[in-house]
């Protein structure tokens, strides 16, 4: 792998305007209570925002009970905890390690980089403790299942030759901590239970943190691995977006069914609580700083994966058990 140039260690990733390093005073891993506080869980609650969940308020949802919109939502809270985990763990953390083994790595980017591991690693644990919280306070068991499109990214991975591997996993955390983090703070108000969105607030801002320090790296690295690598580097970024914000609709339908819907009605129910357009939208929403960095770098994953979102405009959603087209 190629050396990182000269320049390109990261603005600290709690620096504040004068350049301050403000981590130890902000950093989650510092300042976060133990335990949950704030109001205690309420019948009136949910655990995600039904904005979010659409498919909750369907007719032939609805008609499953209030209980099943309740286990529906604690379901995606399930999901996001455990994909959590493993991005955190075998993703960002992985491409922590292989940054840090890369020759001249300055002395401040390592400090920076020890801080993002370890916000990570406590993120993880983070989540373990929530998973118990919400089990005491609902009764609620959340799975540590992740969505399919976590495996689809080891796999990717996995499919590329040993000596590609470290190149395609710092690529994939570059993805992923440059996405808009937007989406982790929409998940909490309106009724949803206060620890819910105060855990996935604290979470957005140490992601804010990280998304800047990844910001600057890829600006002084993804350069220096194109002139050897550009294909890869490519194809890794713009299916890593595919991946990534592609609901897993499938594992929708099977929540569905197994609370008592036909696979006709799941399929029913998922295609006519989601607006393509409003879809579409989102994608381009959470990877527009994503795409701006890919593009900047004269990369054209970013439009590639843009031009791709008419596929939503295809088939029944839960059809899509990808985003990315087959190529020939």
């Amino acid at each position: 792998m190629s050396p990182v140039p000269p320049g390109a260690g990261a603005v600290p990733p709690g620096a504040g305007s004068a350049g301050e390093d403000r981590w130890y005073g902000k950093a989650m891993v510092r300042v976060r209570d133990p335990e949950p506080v704030g109001p205690a869980w309420q019948d009136t609650h949910v655990l995600y925002n039904q904005a979010l969940t659409p498919y909750t308020a369907h007719p032939l949802v609805a008609a499953l009970g209030p209980r099943a919109a309740l286990e529906l939502g604690a379901g995606r809270l399930a999901e996001y905890l455990a994909k959590t985990e493993v991005v955190e763990l075998e993703i960002v953390n992985r491409a922590v390690q292989r940054i840090l083994e890369l020759p001249g790595t300055p002395d401040e980017m390592r400090t920076d980089l020890l801080k993002v591991y370890t916000d990570e690693g406590y993120h993880v644990l983070m989540m373990e403790e929530f998973r118990s919280h919400i089990q005491q306070v609902t009764g609620l068991r959340l799975g540590r299942t992740p969505g399919r499109e976590v495996g689809d990214i080891a796999r990717l991975v996995a499919g590329l030759p040993r000596e590609k591997r470290p190149i395609a996993v710092i690529c994939c955390a570059i993805v992923t901590e440059t996405l808009i983090t937007a989406t982790l703070r929409q998940a909490g108000g309106d009724t949803v239970y206060p620890a819910v969105t105060r855990m996935l607030a604290e979470h957005a801002t140490d992601e804010a943190r990280h998304h800047a320090f990844f910001h600057r790296f890829a600006d002084g690295w993804i350069p220096t691995v194109v002139q050897r690598d550009r294909a890869l580097v490519e194809s890794v970024l713009r299916q890593v977006l595919w991946y990534f914000l592609r609901p897993d609709f499938g594992r929708l339908h099977a929540d569905l069914v197994a609370r008592g819907l036909t696979p006709r009605q799941a399929a029913t129910a998922i295609d006519e609580s989601h607006d393509r357009a409003e879809l579409r939208r989102q994608f381009l929403g959470a990877s527009a700083a994503c795409r701006k960095l890919i593009g900047d770098l004269g990369l054209e994953a970013g439009e590639q994966f843009a031009d791709r979102l008419s596929v939503l405009d295809g088939a029944s959603l839960v059809d899509l058990t990808t985003l990315e087209p087959h190529r020939s």
